[in-house]
């Protein structure tokens, strides 16, 4: 078959290619707390804090109508297939619910508030954020930047099949949990319990850092699990 590179022009002329699709939704209310939920059956996503106060959502789903984008007391709701990469750009203090069957990776970046992401078949990556976090993938690794947690809140991590690798602030303060049932637990912070040394088990090891604070629990079961000082 001859070559024709006229032909993929012709292609992309008709709309056959889609390209990406922005929306713009605005919350209802900018002084209460906002919340974005997104429900992905497939794809990638990336999620960025930016100094703006509308949600910007960028995706070739959009032009199909494959993705819904929705505004309702204060939570803006993003779901549907999305098969191809999706960016949604978030004011920086947002919390955030994301769950994803088979995303292939799922990013958040500059954002502060409730994170919740949950992932069955794809990796989490973290970059620069704070707040109370839960990140949880069943199939896939964690890596986390962390600038600061919720003094008031637990944070999980747990993976069943992927490493956990979280960086913290060398003044971090919390009670933290580690746990692996098959793979090892490597940190340089100093872990200590009143009046004695942190509690070892054969998989686990649990203990105060700079004097306790939240709850910090990693926990994963064919990884291992990495507690970095920043």
């Amino acid at each position: 078959m001859m070559y024709r590179p006229w032909l993929l022009l012709a292609i992309a002329a008709t709309g056959i290619v889609a390209a990406a699709q922005e929306r713009l939704i605005a919350f209802s209310d900018e002084a209460r707390p906002r919340i974005v939920r997104v429900e992905l059956l497939d794809g990638s996503l990336s999620i960025r804090g930016y100094e703006g106060k509308d949600v910007k959502v960028t995706s070739a789903a959009l032009e199909k109508d494959r993705v819904q984008v929705t505004e309702a007391n204060n939570t803006v709701s993003i779901s549907g297939m999305n098969r191809g990469p999706m960016v949604v750009q978030v004011p920086n203090q947002t919390s955030l619910v994301v769950r994803c069957v088979n995303c292939r990776e799922a990013v958040v970046e500059s954002v502060s508030g409730d994170l919740d992401i949950n992932l069955l078949n794809g990796a989490i990556r973290l970059m620069n954020v704070s707040g109370s976090i839960l990140a949880h993938s069943l199939n896939k690794s964690i890596s986390a930047v962390i600038t600061r947690l919720d003094p008031d809140k637990p944070s999980s991590f747990t993976s069943m099949n992927g490493t956990i690798d979280c960086t913290f602030p060398a003044d971090l303060k919390a009670d933290v949990k580690l746990r692996t049932e098959n793979g090892k637990i490597h940190t340089d912070f100093d872990l200590q319990l009143e009046g004695g040394l942190p509690v070892r088990t054969d998989r686990g090891i649990s203990g105060r850092i700079g004097g306790g604070g939240p709850e910090l629990q990693m926990r994963a079961f064919n990884g291992s699990i990495y507690l970095r000082k920043k």
